[in-house]
This record gives structure tokens, sequence and C-alpha cells, in this order.
């Protein structure tokens, strides 16, 4: 007789915990340097600071920057691979799918599908994973899923700003300018950080909820694996 069981998902959740916490202690940082930098700028224009310590500022500020762009990336793939393999365990236990499991990769990288998609597929994923096992009256939704898409896409869109600001900046008042709108996304991306790690959280607590009512629907006993982390 076959046994139908899912994907084992509780190591990408811990992975992409982790390296969220680890964005949000960066970002705390980066509001830091933009800080210093607002002050730092001003001095420059004074003509206080040294040409040596312009050098010196610019060289941590770069690998600074190089180490958030490195943590952004593997934070963002253990994201999509939890996401990928939570997905697929919605189709695995028979929920309903608007999107083909393989969206959840390709969705983050097609142009205006990445605005809305990958946000869809957390919210049906989350949605569908208890209407099979619960009643209609029982599903509930989770608006944090809403507000870390809106403050996602929104601290996106501010570091776009600031980037863009800083690059066109010509006077001392542009730069310092870019700097406030860095602080002010820096500040929005946090809080989409910690949205994002309690809507993994959340998920994962209802897919440990799944695959235990799958397994007992079977007569197997309740797999620790999917044990959510807190």
């Amino acid at each position: 007789m076959f046994l139908l069981d899912l994907y084992k998902n509780k190591r990408n959740a811990q992975l992409s915990i982790i390296t969220t916490w680890v964005l949000v202690g960066l970002s705390c940082i980066a509001i830091l340097f933009d800080y210093y930098d607002y002050g730092f700028f001003q001095r420059i224009v004074a003509g206080e600071i040294s040409e040596e310590a312009i050098e010196t500022h610019d060289f941590y500020r770069t690998t600074f920057y190089g180490i958030h762009i490195l943590a952004l990336v593997a934070a963002g793939i253990f994201f999509i691979s939890w996401l990928h393999t939570i997905y697929k365990n919605l189709r695995r236990a028979g929920g309903l799918q608007s999107y083909n499991e393989h969206w959840t990769i390709t969705a983050w990288f097609v142009p205006f599908m990445n605005l809305y998609v990958p946000y869809q597929i957390v919210e049906e994923t989350y949605k569908n994973m208890q209407y099979v096992y619960k009643s209609e009256a029982e599903v509930k939704g989770c608006a944090n899923i809403g507000w870390w898409w809106f403050f996602f896409i929104a601290s996106h869109a501010g570091h776009r700003l600031s980037a863009s600001m800083f690059k066109n900046a010509d006077n001392l008042n542009g730069y310092l300018n870019s700097f406030i709108a860095s602080i002010i996304a820096f500040m929005l991306s946090i809080t989409g950080y910690i949205l994002i790690i309690y809507v993994i959280k959340t998920m994962s607590a209802e897919e440990k909820n799944l695959a235990d009512f799958i397994l007992e629907s079977q007569g197997v006993e309740e797999d620790t694996d999917f044990e959510p982390q807190v």
C-alpha cells in the first residue's frame, strides 16, 4: 500500500528564518551607516575630511554592502526553496493551486508578474493547506501576508529611489536627501523581514498540521520533522 507523505521542509524554514534575521541586523547597521554618512558628507563639503579618510570610508562602505548583497542572495535562495517545497506539498496533499509549482521560482524574475504572483502563491498556499483538513468555516486568512508584501514592494521602491537620488545628486542637499530616503527604505525592509519571519512560522505550523493529518488518516504516527521553529 502506498503511503502519502509530504516533502521535508523544516530545514528550508530554519535557514530562511536565520538568514532573514541576519538581514534585519545588517539593515540596522545600514541605517547607522546612512546616519553617519549624513554628517560625513557635510564635513566633506566643509573641507574637514582628508582624502585618505574618504578612501577608507569608501572601502568600508563598499565591503559592507558587498556582504549585504551576499546575505540578500542567500536569504532569497532559502526563502524561494522553502516556498517551492511548501507549494509542492500543497499539490501533493491534493490542495488547489493557481500555478504550476515552478512559478514559485520563475515568477520572481518575470517583470510585472513579480509584483503580484509571489504574494498570490503565498496567500493561496496558506489558505488551501487548511482547506485540505478543515471545514470552510474553520479556514483563516493571514493579514500579515498582505502587510509583508506591501512592505516588500515599498522597500524595494524606496531603495531604488534612494540609489537614483544618490547617483543623480549634484549638490550636498541631493546627497543628504538620498541618505534620508535610504534610511526610510531600510526601516521598511526591517518591518517586511520581521513580517515574513512570522509568515514562515505560521505557514510552517499549518504545514505540520497538514502532514500530521495526512499521516494520521493513513494510520501513521506524527512526523516530528515538521515541528515548526520558534
